[in-house]
């Protein structure tokens, strides 16, 4: 997804444990997250990059770093309906159930044009006459 050379690290790192890096080249062509967080407490906006919808959920729902307020699909131009990079606002994202198979599920987000999106890499998907339940609502759509 994202790989890190030695040679990009900033000379000065902060010694808690996190490595701060000049540039991370994207190592595949496809689909990513970037997750907005706010902590209230002490006013910090961070942002974090991930592949996959289900491990945006998993981190936002351990609220470690603060509660999930912005997040964007980032779609490389192979996978873009413009062909060329799209950044897509989310407004929610939600846990597709399909009936008589409860343990199955995926997640989705849908933009704040009303398309969803799930799987792995992530695609526009259609999900009429599935049961959606919403797992964090950031926008009204």
């Amino acid at each position: 997804m994202f790989t890190t050379y030695d040679g990009l690290k900033l000379p000065v790192q902060l010694g808690d444990g996190t490595t701060t890096w000049t540039a991370v080249e994207l190592e595949t062509s496809a689909p990513w997250f970037v997750v907005g967080l706010s902590d209230q407490e002490c006013e910090l906006h961070r942002s974090f990059l991930f592949r996959e919808i289900e491990e945006v959920v998993a981190f936002a729902s351990r609220r470690i770093a603060g509660d999930l307020t912005d997040l964007r699909l980032v779609l490389p131009p192979p996978w873009s309906a413009t062909g060329d990079w799209q950044m897509l606002r989310i407004a929610r994202v939600e846990q597709a159930i399909t009936p008589g198979r409860e343990g199955e599920c995926s997640m989705l987000v849908m933009s704040d044009s009303g398309t969803r999106y799930g799987g792995f890499p992530v695609e526009a998907v259609d999900c009429t006459n599935r049961k959606l339940k919403t797992l964090f609502k950031l926008l009204d759509a």
